[in-house]
């Protein structure tokens, strides 16, 4: 795990009259540190045209505006709500063609959700004189015939259990598919010694909604972990997986887009040389735009923490520790412990955390204390925040901040609810404030 000393705390420290003002446990984005960190893997990548990052982690408009304004135009997404932030940020922009990827095998009202997804973001609001836009494309990850026979329907036609007046546009809209394949993950897709046969087999029954094969190697983590961080004897366990897939594409005319690699496995999908020969491969990482303590050792390509949870010490039951306000309502806790590290803090032990709660044994911190958390695992904590602060550090060395949405968090309860209104929810938070710099810290380190 990344070393607790690898962040400076006067980088990432609030003004003191902001601090005062913030409720803790809160969730905080540095946008430089962000948009450092997606130069840094775009520059890994040789380009953005090879990243399709999954927007699970960011969820935010915000977010995804900033990895459009470096050049990215693919995205993967895997919730409803997800799917509707994206069409509705695409929509209208002049920037295109953009490509949206469901890379979860959706069956029922929640693929029909989708679909209604595609389908606002290509028509909008017929009612309030919106034109048609083509300029996205969307498909959904099967394993199936039967899945894929479903996604394509589920875009000619809309589901009768959306007849509210939340979804009243019924024009069909392409959906295409992606076979999705297991090389050894064993969550999701087709068994890898059954991938040709069942892609034949759904290009036969789709023809041309036939789009590519998507292959998440998520096992990459342990793998690295068993091989004690090791990477070249991670690539000798990944390369057969990807000469697999180009012997699958091959076998399919040399034609399909391929999608591989989660966060531990991206620098090996890209020192693939078969993969990059393609021209048509991608890798799929998405938590490596905020960064994690994860991320940090499984894809070291110089990233740092573009987001925090700023909490406060709320007691003092024993001597020696001290309890914070951030428990597993504020730091996922899916990763195990420790759920985070504290900046700036070496001394200190991290006690297993309670709802609320995060006891530490610490000699160094006083009750009232403003701590700053870097999460083990920073997607599911950022599902936990409704909103987030966004910080901007300008020249002058002031401290901008205004509030920003987590649109896409959670999922709907039903088939009809309502989807989220990206400019509805946007429409209350349209303040920046400024803060200057406490005068006795010195200037924030930049690189």
């Amino acid at each position: 795990m990344a070393a607790a000393t690898a962040w400076q705390l006067a980088r990432y420290k609030l003004p003191t009259a902001l601090e005062q003002r913030l409720c803790s446990p809160s969730l905080v984005i540095y946008a430089d540190v962000l948009r450092q960190n997606v130069e840094r893997v775009i520059k890994s990548c040789g380009g953005a045209h090879r990243w399709q990052p999954h927007i699970k982690t960011v969820k935010s408009k915000d977010m995804i505006r900033e990895l459009i304004n470096n050049g990215v135009k693919q995205f993967k997404c895997a919730t409803s709500r997800e799917a509707e932030l994206l069409g509705q940020t695409l929509r209208g922009r002049g920037d295109g063609p953009f490509e949206v990827v469901v890379s979860y095998p959706h069956t029922g009202p929640t693929l029909a959700r989708i679909a209604a997804a595609a389908r606002a973001c290509r028509y909008g609001n017929a009612s309030d004189g919106d034109a048609e836009e083509d300029i996205v494309s969307w498909a959904v990850i099967v394993e199936d015939v039967a899945g894929a026979r479903e996604v394509v329907e589920a875009g000619r036609t809309r589901d009768p259990l959306l007849n509210i007046g939340s979804f009243d546009e019924d024009r069909p809209v392409a959906l295409d598919v992606y076979l999705d394949i297991n090389p050894g993950m064993n969550r999701t897709g087709c068994p890898l010694d059954r991938a040709l046969a069942t892609a034949r087999a759904i290009r036969a029954e789709v023809g041309e909604r036939f789009s590519g094969l998507h292959m998440y190697d998520g096992h990459a983590g342990g793998l690295l972990k068993e091989h004690q961080g090791d990477r070249r004897r991670l690539d000798a366990a990944l390369f057969p997986l990807y000469d697999r897939l180009l012997e699958i594409d091959a076998a399919l005319g040399s034609t399909c887009t391929l999608i591989t690699a989660g966060t531990p496995a991206l620098l090996s999908s890209i020192a693939h040389a078969g993969l990059a020969a393609t021209g048509r491969h991608r890798v799929s990482a998405g938590t490596i735009v905020l960064g994690d303590l994860r991320s940090f050792d499984e894809c070291p390509v110089g990233l740092e923490p573009a987001a925090v949870v700023v909490s406060r010490c709320v007691s003092n039951p024993t001597e020696g520790v001290y309890t914070l306000d951030a428990g597993v309502k504020a730091l996922a806790a899916d990763a195990g412990d420790p759920l985070c590290q504290i900046i700036g803090k070496t001394d200190y032990t991290l006690r297993k955390a309670s709802e609320e709660h995060l006891p530490v044994e610490c000699a160094s911190i006083a009750k009232g204390d403003v701590l700053y958390l870097v999460p083990k695992h920073i997607c599911p904590t950022v599902n936990l925040a409704e909103t987030a602060l966004w910080v901007e550090v300008s020249r002058e060395d002031n401290v901008a901040c205004h509030r920003v949405n987590v649109h896409a968090r959670a999922h709907p309860l039903l088939a009809s609810d309502r989807p989220i209104d990206v400019e509805a929810l946007d429409g209350s938070f349209d303040t920046t404030d400024i803060f200057p710099r406490d005068s006795d810290s010195r200037k924030r380190p930049r690189e």
